[in-house]
């Protein structure tokens, strides 16, 4: 017996809604998108424009009270998502949140407290655990091939002002934006994944340069001993990249500029053979370099980890990462915050279990 789609609202239908969402769900036989709602009209329009067989809403609690829907994306500002993130619990529909869960911690522990309440699946947008250049550095780590960690170092940057973005939300902390929230939050839940440990302490610098809390520097303490250095920015060039510093070598993913894992051996000079070991790296990452051209985005971790979302909903099992990573990411976020305004090192609150 055929099993009908899973019945998908989306609340919120900016950039990422149309860029990458919309496209993975329009391409699913497994998902129908139901309902729609934001209260900007023109972006309501242009998205009906593209499903006209869902229900357009003025509101989210409208979509939630009429709106037939088995599971809803939360897309909209991030200072919006906690309130939102418990109606949608609180209706008892399972939940895609776009990260970060919140912006404070009372906020974030409303959140897991409905969906403890709920029973639902609830999953936080960190889709670039599922990019596979992340994935195979992750298995890299696991098998061992630099040996024990040592240090993880990382950048993540874009230029939101110079593209003129219209999502003013992005430049203000209140309304949720930063580069914090916005960019570390995502490097913070790369290393918990790739590492396995817990970020304990971390010492913090912010700065404002095209916008409020715009740029920042950190450096985390992790539960095994380790250390990860963070630079993220949203008034600079773009980069997205992780270092991963082991007793027998490093491995690096350069999302942006790279179509295969980078693994160096521990030495201080280049081999003969090592320039053929990166022609042939280069020759198997052309898979990757086609999905990434092809992918909504141009990047393959959107529609994995909605195709993820789809099957964890229909199945009713968990899936990672879900809204208890997301409080975990955003408690050191609130810890960067606080290191920053003091000038000092600051331990991280344990995240709730």
């Amino acid at each position: 017996m055929t099993r009908a789609p899973l019945a998908i609202g989306i609340v919120g239908c900016g950039a990422i809604v149309q860029s990458a969402h919309l496209p993975v769900l329009l391409a699913s036989d497994d998902a129908r998108i139901t309902a729609i709602a934001d209260s900007r009209a023109d972006a309501l329009d242009a998205t009906r424009a593209r499903v006209p067989h869902a229900r357009a809403f003025p509101s989210a609690e409208a979509l939630l009270a009429e709106g037939e829907v088995d599971a809803v994306v939360v897309a909209a500002p991030t200072a919006l998502h906690a309130d939102l993130a418990v109606a949608v619990l609180d209706s008892r529909r399972h939940l895609y949140l776009e990260k970060p869960i919140a912006t404070s911690a009372a906020d974030g522990r409303r959140v897991l407290d409905a969906w403890r309440r709920a029973g639902s699946i609830g999953v936080v947008g960190y889709n670039y655990r599922r990019n596979p250049l992340l994935q195979s550095a992750a298995t890299s780590l696991r098998r061992g091939d630099v040996g024990r960690t040592v240090a993880f170092r990382t950048v993540f940057s874009t230029c939101f002002h110079a593209g003129g973005s219209s999502a003013t939300w992005r430049h203000a902390r209140t309304s949720g934006g930063g580069a914090l929230l916005d960019l570390a939050s995502h490097h913070i839940d790369l290393i918990r994944f790739l590492s396995g440990a817990e970020v304990v302490r971390t010492f913090a610098r912010i700065r404002s340069h095209h916008s409020e809390d715009d740029t920042a520097l950190l450096v985390l303490e992790l539960s095994d001993g380790t250390t990860a250095d963070l630079f993220v920015s949203l008034s600079s060039t773009e980069s997205d990249r992780v270092e991963i510093y082991g007793e027998k070598g490093r491995i690096v993913v350069d999302r942006h500029r790279e179509s295969s894992v980078v693994r160096e051996p521990l030495r201080a000079h280049r081999a003969p053979t090592d320039y053929a070991s990166s022609l042939v790296a280069r020759v198997r990452g052309l898979p990757y370099a086609l999905a990434r051209r092809r992918a909504p985005a141009h990047e393959p971790s959107f529609a994995h980890t909605m195709q993820d979302f789809v099957a964890a909903c229909r199945a009713n099992r968990p899936m990672s990462p879900d809204l208890a990573d997301g409080f975990a990411s955003l408690a050191v976020v609130l810890a960067a915050e606080e290191s920053s305004r003091t000038g000092r090192a600051v331990d991280v609150a344990p995240s709730i279990t």
